[in-house]
């Protein structure tokens, strides 16, 4: 980029400061060829498009109309994006853009009285090189001031300026205002014309170091992030040899102490030993001077082209930790809904953690379950209701705590006292972790924390946002790029990442089966269910229930065989090959097992869950205490071997929330999942009244079935 093509933009923007007698005197000398008469008869601004366009030719005239240029007490604010490559529009597509969104902003804040800031414009939008933008804008904000003869609060506007220089190739801009509030604006106008979000970019140590060196900082702000009592958690240090401070020296290297704001007196440009601060954790740097407009421009643009060649360094260096410290992500809209800034930080560590195991390709890695991200990121729907998992020392068998009566396997997490505590989420009563008894071998077995010992699974609405978050760091990260979906889980301070899934290795398998994948299902699948009937149909789905009334280990096991009772579980085992039916006993079997058979030959193991809403009218959701059950014994068998299709038995409606938890708890664990809804299973009842031959009548059966309830024919 040439220095004049560089300061070509500012030229035009001091001219418009010059009387339009002076312009004309300096087109008479340095635009020759022009007739006199034509340039007294120029207006003002031909005059500036002439001059300008002369400056960029003739470094002497412009340097002379930069000498009496405009000068600001600049701000600058680092930024990260994310441009998709190719996504940049045309230039003038650009500049329709972002005057369209100046239009509207402006708009906007003409409808206020006495706005802060009005009347925003773009001066200038320029291409130094390919991917490198600046646009120059100016505005106008109120001043407020005592009119001293009348002795009243009255207000003049005066002009701001500032500019956006946007870096495409490398994901980095940064941003010349003085408030933030100032730079949400500027921010708005670029982000419409490139379809693109911008993040404030935290300034770690490594990126510290290409703005001045430690010997350089005249002022010093550290902060510990773990305070002690005879240590202060804030402190700031100030003198002209600062560095050679010992204490200060000890906080520099402190891995505990951050650097959240310095003061260096560096060069800046032509200009020597200027002093610029910096504020790390908003991407900040200030001038407390007045400094010309062009300087502020040259400065701006060296300084990111550093930021981002030490980031561009820090990757291919495997540092990939200290990059994204640098992203300041939890300010990112992918976890704005999270309000909670604990929970907050803790997903971005989450999120970390993820990012540094697919830049490494490690399936998995150790991690530390937080109070907050096991109670507060479970209440907020973000993981499903957590499982305890305890080992057997003698037997070593690893199982999931159960309450009293097994029907449910979740626990919550609390803190009480500074300390996490776990009660059951059925029972609502607190658990005892010295007296835990192994589900598995009945031993009793202790733990002293139960956030070493949990098992959390995402919902989708983490999965989301965590995807939505990567998107954001693949701006600097190509592999990030590729995640279509996050399939992992926290088990025991360990996290399982299914690396094909997220490096996009493979293409995503579709876990959701129909009827018409399955050999026995063919003849219902063509079944129609007439429009009159299905409201009937379903009344004997519910009728036939999860259960019959001679409910027992024996009956159950030879249900389908001696074909003398039916429930929605024996239903289904009818189309399996080698069906088990067994006896409801809480949440650590399923309700039905056995083989569907592909039409091409595969053969997969089924384990069915059967579950009714508790009224006609009512659905299954993960809040309600039949959904929770539901949820609880797919859990409960998820991570079987031989375990491959996941069945969800139920004529009641299944909420959406409930539908996508399940589908994504089998895709973390590669299951697949056949949902046999109303329909289906109206499909499957017709089918099943019509072909399977049934010694008895089949209204006979129904009442044998549920002796005492009128059947439903």
């Amino acid at each position: 980029m040439g220095m004049e093509t560089h300061k070509q933009p500012h030229i035009g923007l001091t001219m418009k400061q010059r009387p339009v007698g002076e312009l004309r005197a300096l087109a008479s000398e340095y635009l020759p060829q022009l007739p006199p008469g034509e340039i007294q008869q120029a207006s003002k601004q031909d005059l500036i498009i002439l001059l300008t366009e002369r400056a960029g030719e003739d470094g002497v005239l412009a340097e002379r109309l930069l000498s009496e240029g405009i000068s600001i007490k600049p701000s600058f604010y680092l930024l990260t994006t994310n441009v998709e490559e190719n996504g940049a529009p045309k230039q003038e597509q650009i500049i329709q853009r972002v005057e369209d969104a100046v239009s509207m902003v402006n708009s906007r804040l003409d409808a206020e009285k006495a706005p802060v800031y009005r009347r925003f414009r773009l001066e200038q939008f320029v291409v130094f090189e390919a991917d490198l933008y600046q646009a120059q804008f100016a505005w106008e904000q109120i001043h407020w001031y005592w009119e001293p003869e009348k002795v009243t609060l009255e207000h003049v506007y005066e002009l701001r300026l500032g500019y956006f220089i946007l870096d495409a190739k490398n994901n980095k801009a940064i941003c010349t205002c003085h408030t933030e509030r100032e730079r949400k604006y500027l921010c708005e106008f670029v982000s419409d014309a490139f379809d693109i979000g911008f993040s404030p970019m935290v300034l770690t140590k490594p990126l510290l170091d290409q703005i001045g060196t430690f010997d350089q900082v005249k002022r010093a702000a550290y902060s510990l992030e773990r305070g002690t009592p005879s240590q202060p958690s804030n402190v700031i240090y100030a003198d002209e040899e600062l560095p050679s401070f010992p204490a200060v020296q000890e906080r520099e290297q402190d891995f505990n102490s951050k650097r959240v704001s310095t003061f260096y007196r560096i060069p800046l440009g032509s200009i020597e030993q200027q002093g610029i601060g910096v504020t790390s954790n908003s991407g900040k740097l200030w001038i407390p001077r007045e400094t010309s407009i062009e300087a502020v421009s040259e400065y701006g643009v060296h300084l990111l082209s550093r930021v981002s060649s030490t980031l561009n360094e820090l990757s291919a260096d495997g540092r990939y930790q200290d990059v994204l410290d640098t992203f300041g992500i939890d300010s990112q809209k992918a976890f704005a809904g999270v309000k909670d800034r604990g929970l907050r930080l803790e997903l971005v560590r989450l999120l970390y953690e993820i990012a540094n195991m697919i830049l490494r390709e490690e399936s998995e890695k150790s991690f530390h379950v937080s109070l907050e991200l096991a109670s507060k990121g479970v209440s907020a729907g973000l993981f499903n209701e957590a499982r305890l998992q305890l080992h057997d020392p003698e037997s070593d068998e690893v199982g999931y705590w159960r309450n009293v009566d097994a029907s449910s396997p979740f626990v919550r997490i609390k803190e009480e006292q500074g300390r996490a505590v776990a009660y059951s989420w059925k029972d609502k009563t607190k658990i005892d972790l010295e007296d835990l008894q192994h589900p598995l071998t009945g031993r009793t077995v202790s733990i002293k924390s139960p956030l070493e010992h949990l098992q959390l699974i995402p919902t989708p609405k983490l999965e989301r946002m965590l995807l939505e978050a990567l998107e954001h760091l693949s701006g600097q990260f190509d592999k990030l790029a590729r995640a279509e979906e996050l399939l992992f889980h926290i088990s025991s301070r360990v996290i399982s990442l299914d690396l094909d899934s997220a490096l996009a290795r493979t293409p995503n398998r579709d876990v959701v089966l129909q009827l018409s994948a399955f050999r026995k299902f063919r003849n219902a699948k063509d079944t129609t269910v007439p429009v009159g009937e299905r409201d009937q149909i379903r009344k004997r789905l519910r009728f036939l229930g999860e259960k019959c009334k001679h409910e027992s280990d024996d009956n159950c096991a030879s249900c389908v065989d001696d074909r003398k009772y039916l429930c929605l579980r024996s239903l289904v085992g009818a189309y399996l090959r080698n069906p088990l039916i067994y006896k409801h006993k809480g949440i650590e079997l399923s309700d039905v097992q056995g083989d569907l058979v592909t039409v091409d030959g595969d053969s997969l193991r089924a384990y069915g869950f059967a579950k009714l809403s508790s009224g006609e009218n009512s659905g299954l959701t993960v809040r309600n205490h039949n959904g929770a059950v539901l949820l609880g014994q797919i859990l409960g068998q998820i991570d079987k071997h031989n375990l491959d299709v996941v069945v969800v038995i139920s004529p009641s409606t299944v909420n959406e929330d409930l539908r996508e938890r399940i589908e994504l708890i089998c895709r973390v664990f590669s299951k697949r999942l056949l949902v046999l809804d109303s329909n289906k299973l109206s499909k499957l009842l017709l089918d099943f009244e019509d072909d399977y031959g049934f010694e008895e009548d089949i209204e006979k059966l129904y009442r044998t079935s549920n002796p005492g309830k009128k059947v439903p024919l």
